[in-house]
């Protein structure tokens, strides 16, 4: 991401959507900070903010249902090597609805 971009500010006390339990940092450099996240049953990931643009590569396969800041909820099936883009500033809380669904999540440092 070689643009400048507007500092983003997150409203205080809401955690990001990284670390979080279970997640493993596999990278971390001046460009991108990279972790191996699998979504469990019957963990819901807590309410939270997107500081950055981040790109989800999926490994394994399932749903996740997400409910964004607005109430909005939608369910996304993924599969292997399909690719989602979550744009920085999204705040939203996910859980698994089937199968193991695991991803390679790259978080875009900004330049």
């Amino acid at each position: 991401k070689d643009v400048a971009v507007a500092p983003f500010h997150a409203t205080p006390g809401m955690p990001g959507a990284f670390p979080r339990e279970g997640a493993t940092n596999v990278l971390d450099n001046a460009r991108v900070r990279m972790w191996d996240y699998t979504w469990q049953a019957g963990t819901p990931v807590a309410r939270h903010v997107h500081e950055t643009d981040t790109i989800e590569v999926f490994v394994d396969g399932g749903s996740i249902a997400t409910k964004t800041a607005d109430g909005k909820e939608e369910q996304h099936t993924v599969a292997f090597k399909t690719a989602r883009f979550v744009p920085r500033g999204r705040v939203d809380e996910e859980r698994e609805v089937s199968g193991s669904p695991r991803a390679i999540v790259i978080e875009l440092k900004q330049p």
